[in-house]
């Protein structure tokens, strides 16, 4: 059941559905639970997804996880999100004998800069993202329908197909 949960990343609904118990029951199983401890990646190149995800106000997980592997390299709890924890977490992961050769996040302002001359850039999901906030849903003008459908591509395509097709626009 826990891994069901943990890797299977499964509701607590489905769970219930799945082993013909009540949602009380599997809660009081996960919590249960022991803690495990997170697996080193047997590479120790790294290049790194970070993000924070929030579930309440006060309550957020900052985490790391390694593209090659996979897996999660570190977490963290926290409260609010601040560039200091993602470079915190950063230098103990180096300090461990990492190596970390690239870092997709968020496009914080603080964190697209100054991470020790490591490539960072920000991922595709916010960039498409950003640029959607300043589009209409239903855009009025040719233009806006235009750049709309060249951000859409953005996940599909090539950086040389993707500045033609804004060069072209």
């Amino acid at each position: 059941m826990w891994n069901d949960y943990s890797e299977g990343k499964q509701t607590y609904k489905q769970l219930a559905n799945k082993y013909h118990c009540s949602l009380r029951t599997i809660q009081r199983y996960i919590q249960k639970a022991p803690i495990t401890q997170l697996k080193p990646p047997e590479s120790k190149y790294l290049n790194l997804i970070i993000d924070t995800t929030f579930f309440r106000r006060e309550f957020g997980v900052m985490v790391f996880m390694d593209t090659n592997s996979k897996k999660v390299v570190y977490y963290q709890i926290v409260k609010t999100e601040k560039d200091i924890y993602y470079k915190v977490a950063l230098n103990r992961l180096r300090e461990k004998g990492y190596v970390i050769q690239s870092i997709t996040c968020d496009g914080r302002r603080g964190l697209l800069k100054d991470f020790m001359g490591t490539p960072t850039q920000m991922c595709q999901y916010h960039q498409v993202a950003i640029i959607m906030r300043g589009l209409r849903k239903k855009h009025q003008s040719q233009a806006g329908k235009e750049l709309k459908e060249i951000a859409i591509t953005l996940k599909n395509s090539t950086k040389n197909k993707f500045y033609l097709n804004l060069y072209d626009w």
